[in-house]
């Protein structure tokens, strides 16, 4: 392709150097068109097909996923795949600048895969909030243990990927930072803990009369999060 371009851009009378960057300039440019031209298919076109076929379903877990934007934030992807797809045809031979643009879409995608799954994760508590075994067994604490857990696992890749060092370079370093580790996830542990034992205890469940006058808490409880219990108290506040 830029061979042609090259070609055909000194036939109309360009230099070889003014005719190679015109060249590679076109490509960009078509690159960039074409990822543009699949983020407005995959949007505005494949999306709205997948809205109306989900609306005229009649489940309704697929109706909470199309609400918390699963299907918006996978739309995301592929702009970024076309880009990684077609990197090597305008950089043919700069082996630098065809690494960075893979390296910016795979950082990029696992961007969007973790809002995918964060979607996803929000979809499905929601879906399980609509049966009752859901006041009597929450389940966002544990899925936000997951969505901490998985936002390491990417931090740690789109780490490895700007250094371009293994991941297991920076697994084999986490022993020596587990102390601050623990101490920044201090909260989080601890709730992670109170959850289980709230769950598996059967010690508090959502819809639950709780009074706590040291902590101004008096009413029912609404939410069973990682760190927080939220309980509405009788002036609709929250405590």
């Amino acid at each position: 392709m830029i061979d042609y371009l090259v070609s055909w851009l000194t036939r109309l009378g360009a230099t070889d150097d003014i005719a190679e960057l015109a060249a590679r300039a076109i490509l960009v440019v078509m690159v960039i068109l074409l990822a543009f031209l699949a983020n407005i298919i995959t949007k505005r076109i494949l999306l709205s097909l997948v809205a109306k076929a989900i609306r005229r379903t009649g489940t309704k877990w697929d109706d909470q996923l199309l609400e918390k934007r699963l299907f918006n934030r996978a739309a995301h992807l592929a702009p970024s795949i076309v880009i990684y797809l077609a990197a090597e045809v305008p950089f043919a031979g700069y082996e630098r600048l065809i690494s960075v643009t893979h390296s910016a879409a795979n950082i990029y995608m696992l961007i969007v895969g973790f809002l995918v799954f964060d979607a996803l994760l929000n979809g499905v508590l929601s879906i399980y909030r609509t049966f009752d075994v859901a006041t009597r067994v929450p389940i966002r604490g544990f899925f936000q243990v997951s969505k901490v857990i998985l936002a390491f696992i990417v931090g740690i890749f789109v780490l490895s990927i700007l250094m371009g060092e293994s991941p297991k370079f920076f697994l084999g370093g986490l022993g020596a930072l587990t102390a601050v580790l623990m101490l920044v996830f201090k909260d989080p542990i601890l709730g992670l803990v109170g959850g289980i034992q709230l769950t598996t205890n059967n010690m508090v469940h959502i819809g639950d009369w709780i009074s706590l006058p040291k902590y101004g808490a008096d009413g029912d409880v609404i939410d069973i999060s990682l760190t927080t219990v939220k309980i509405q108290n009788f002036d609709k506040t929250i405590t």
